[in-house]
């Protein structure tokens, strides 16, 4: 191909993905100062319901081996999630950022003790990891969700890479709890973004993975 056209579908590439990179941080932005103004009591209900709803499942009873994680801002709470999973003896782990910004997935105790990683995120300190591809499902945190399933994050890409089921083979069920409003009819979907099989609200079930 010509040079110049090689140049002009470059520039085109790079356009459209500032455009949705600026996109993703406007939103990020306005569903994080949402987040902020939710009361007490429409948190604590939602999180019964929404935790209850996941709880039900048969995706989550069927499970061996679950990733959760402790929550931060205004994120989704886990933690009847875990008590329930003790119960019926499904392990459970959560995440750990190491060094050079690699995740892993510690085992948690029955009587877990976090301590906050310098982003201010609680992690176990143990060091009893467990292969993604070996857990039944994955929660993973969110701030908002696009009209296809695709997560849109904090911007560090973490979860992102690892489960990433467009580019990775037998990758977990993945699943996301959220408020409703945190469920957007824009489209912002990149190469990288993963893509939810299930996402749970006060509200609604959203399944974006018709094999469930």
């Amino acid at each position: 191909p010509d040079l110049s056209v090689q140049v002009r579908c470059m520039a085109v590439i790079w356009f459209v993905s500032l455009r949705i990179f600026m996109k993703k941080n406007r939103l990020r932005k306005q569903l994080l100062e949402r987040g902020q103004s939710l009361s007490d009591e429409f948190i604590n209900s939602s999180k019964i319901k929404i935790q209850e709803s996941l709880i039900k499942t048969d995706i989550f009873n069927d499970a061996e081996k679950i990733l959760l994680y402790k929550n931060i801002r205004s994120e989704i709470s886990t933690d009847e999630i875990f008590l329930q999973a003790c119960k019926r003896k499904i392990e459970v782990y959560y995440p750990k950022v190491g060094e050079n910004h690699k995740m892993t997935f510690n085992k948690s105790p029955l009587n877990p003790e976090f301590v906050n990683n310098k982003y201010g995120i609680p992690e176990l300190i143990n060091n009893d990891f467990v292969n993604p591809l070996d857990l039944s499902l994955a929660v993973i945190p969110l701030v908002g969700v696009d009209a296809s399933g695709y997560r849109l994050g904090y911007g560090g890409g973490y979860f992102d890479r690892i489960f990433n089921s467009d580019k990775i083979e037998h990758a977990p069920i993945t699943i996301g709890l959220a408020y409703e409003y945190q469920i957007l009819s824009d489209e912002f979907k990149e190469s990288h973004d993963m893509r939810y099989s299930l996402v749970i609200t006060e509200e609604n079930i959203y399944n974006f993975n018709l094999r469930l």
